[in-house]
């Protein structure tokens, strides 16, 4: 009588387990350079958001009122909180040749990422 044997022997499943182990091994090679890289793009428009808000307060200021100087550190201060890994660094110069005119640069800088620079002109008329 013939006995049929049902199932795997030792050696398959552990021939399985090897290749199973290194296919795991070269997916995960591929998919971590891509997973760092993802916080890129996060970092890139977060910093966009913050620069764009940061420069519509800068440039919507009354020069009557307040300086440009005093509204650039009230910004700084007054940061919302989930921008604290975040540094603003706000310069502001006047345009040579131009009477009236200033330019602010807006520097944003996180972490270990490179820094994002936004430029804008106010000028009084």
């Amino acid at each position: 009588m013939r006995k049929s044997a049902y199932g795997f022997t030792l050696f398959e499943a552990v021939i399985v387990t090897i290749i199973l182990g290194v296919a795991v091994v070269i997916f995960s090679s591929f998919l971590a350079p891509q997973l760092s890289q993802s916080g890129e793009y996060h970092y890139f428009s977060r910093s966009s958001a913050l620069g764009q808000s940061v420069m519509t307060d800068m440039l919507s200021v009354d020069t009557s009122v307040t300086s440009l100087a005093s509204a650039a550190e009230n910004i700084i201060d007054n940061l919302d909180p989930s921008y604290a890994n975040f540094v603003l660094d706000i310069d502001i110069d006047p345009v040579s040749g131009a009477a009236n005119l200033q330019q602010i640069s807006l520097t944003i800088t996180a972490s270990s990422q490179p820094p994002i620079t936004f430029t804008g002109f106010k000028g009084e008329y």
